[in-house]
């Protein structure tokens, strides 16, 4: 393990803070549990998901290309294609 030193706002410390104390765990491991889950576990949406969560995606024929492995980085090639204009 490396360690190091951090500035957060004092809104996400406290509330780090209390969630480390509501699970009886420490405030490190609230913070590498909540980065393991942002940068390594990313979610992958379905279609039915990003239209759950998006209303706009009702639309038909809105979009470009389709929605099989979808995730978070990849949302704009979704929404726009991937040969996007420069």
């Amino acid at each position: 393990m490396v360690r190091t030193q951090l500035y957060l706002p004092e809104d996400l410390y406290d509330l780090a803070r209390k969630e480390a104390k509501k699970n009886k765990t420490t405030f490190a491991n609230v913070v590498r549990i909540s980065l393991e889950k942002t940068l390594i576990d990313k979610p992958v949406m379905s279609l039915a998901d990003l239209k759950a969560k998006f209303p706009i995606f009702k639309f038909a024929g809105i979009v470009k290309g389709t929605a099989d492995g979808l995730d978070n980085d990849k949302i704009d090639d979704f929404l726009y294609g991937t040969e996007q204009k420069k």
